[in-house]
């Protein structure tokens, strides 16, 4: 008789910790207002989210940012490491909204509340502008011609599923998942390495504005509804979301939002180490003094401050990059700037920037001082310079992993880097700031070395 009414109140006492339980899963707004915090479900990728020079952005992001002031909270964002997953994170109570493009198919729209903006998404073709009897203008022109996608992807199920409707002809080639991104693809396609690849618009419209001579007009899906999405349990969440949206996806801040991301020109920097040349009177730029005098603070050649200055602004000190908010002739942004202490109001000036850029660069050299060969310490800080310090850690772990040497930059760290845009690797446990363009670091750490031996051979000490 003892065990069995021990047995029940076992029963009962379980019962009511998973009552309870549920009942913490159901995080509707009063809850969320009363703690301070919106915690935003999402993924790394270079629409959604992704640091740079230490600093938080995204498409995705900044959404949620503008959402989560609004509401008078502050915004987590809860990283996941894909779609499926962030899913059940959700349902486990781990985020109170996904801020993420997923499809609104009639399982999800049965088991959680679809919010926000409806977005409309498609597969397209990717391939380079040329005359216009080259184009590919309709699938059927794709019979006979050769494109390159990611095995096991949505990518590769369209295109054996378009190969059946048109009667064969597609000659369909694929690369592991974990060889090549969809953005090293488009980028294969942009230089001339191959002609055409797949990629959902979103992500193709981004690349767009990094490659300016790839079309991406040819659709070969039809399209897909998607928006975020919240727990059935947090209705007021969803209209409030929704609301929110209805409120304001006409306002200059949302659309600049999307001009940001969507439209504005990236890169890649115009300022290429090709056409290298030297001033009639002798000198590298108006401000060679100034590189001279805050150059010796960090024992540096100030030739080499002079090629990051031009490599950033083109010796502009009016230069603002409207996509990251950087400014000045350094190009230094403005989160940087005061946790430098430097005064905001005097961004665009000359010395005030390049004493900014001196305070960062000894900052991330000390942090490297375990890197005893010069050369490759400061092409590690250029590289910190350019991405940020955090990923410089992430791949220096990531070389160690991979039995490459962490203290060398040349054919080691600088190689691991462009892997940082591939899910396999800045979702590796040793990576703490996930996706980079790591292309795009590289890059500037070559041009401006580069640049900085031309000035040495031109300009004396």
């Amino acid at each position: 008789m003892y065990v069995f009414l021990l047995f029940l109140a076992i029963i009962i006492i379980y019962n009511q910790i998973q009552t309870r339980r549920e009942k913490d899963k159901i995080t509707d707004l009063p809850k969320i207002t009363a703690k301070g915090e919106l915690r935003a479900l999402t993924l790394y990728s270079p629409t959604s989210y992704f640091i740079y020079r230490d600093k938080e952005m995204g498409y995705e992001y900044e959404l949620c940012s503008q959402l989560a002031k609004a509401l008078g909270l502050k915004l987590k964002m809860v990283i996941a490491p894909n779609q499926k997953e962030m899913i059940k994170m959700l349902e486990r109570g781990e985020g109170d909204l996904i801020a993420y493009n997923v499809p609104t198919t009639l399982e999800n729209k049965r088991k959680y509340e679809c919010c926000g903006r409806e977005y409309l998404t498609h597969q397209v073709l990717i391939q380079r502008k040329k005359s216009t009897s080259k184009m590919l203008t309709d699938v059927t022109d794709l019979i006979g011609k050769k494109v390159l996608v990611q095995k096991n992807t949505t990518y590769e199920t369209r295109l054996n599923h378009l190969n059946n409707e048109l009667g064969g002809g597609i000659q369909i080639e694929t690369i592991e998942e974990d060889s090549l991104s969809v953005d090293d693809m488009i980028e294969m396609v942009a230089m001339g390495q191959i002609d055409y690849t797949v990629a959902d618009n979103n992500i193709a419209q981004l690349n767009k504005t990094y490659f300016t001579n790839i079309d991406v007009s040819l659709m070969l899906s039809f399209n897909q509804h998607s928006s975020w999405m919240v727990r059935k349990t947090s209705p007021l969440l969803a209209s409030t979301v929704n609301k929110w949206f209805r409120d304001n996806v006409q306002s200059s801040a949302y659309k600049s939002t999307g001009k940001r991301y969507f439209e504005l020109i990236k890169g890649p920097s115009p300022f290429k180490t090709t056409g290298l040349s030297i001033r009639k009177d002798g000198k590298i730029s108006p401000f060679d003094d100034l590189f001279k005098k805050y150059a010796a603070k960090i024992d540096w050649d100030w030739r080499l401050l002079a090629s990051i200055a031009y490599q950033e602004s083109n010796f502009d000190p009016s230069a603002v990059n409207s996509w990251t908010g950087a400014s000045g002739l350094m190009q230094i942004m403005l989160r940087t700037a005061k946790i430098l202490g430097m005064d905001s109001n005097k961004m665009l000036d000359p010395e005030t920037s390049i004493l900014g850029a001196i305070r960062l660069l000894k900052t991330y050299e000390q942090s490297l001082s375990g890197v005893t060969n010069q050369v490759q310490r400061q092409k590690m800080t250029l590289a910190s310079y350019n991405c940020g310090f955090g990923h410089i850690i992430d791949c220096r772990a990531l070389a160690r992993k991979h039995k490459k040497d962490q203290n060398r930059w040349d054919d080691n760290v600088e190689k691991i880097i462009y892997l940082k845009s591939r899910p396999e690797y800045y979702q590796d446990p040793v990576c703490k700031q996930g996706y980079l363009r790591g292309s795009e670091t590289a890059a500037f750490v070559t041009e401006v070395w580069i640049r900085y031996k031309f000035y040495i051979k031109k300009v004396p000490l």
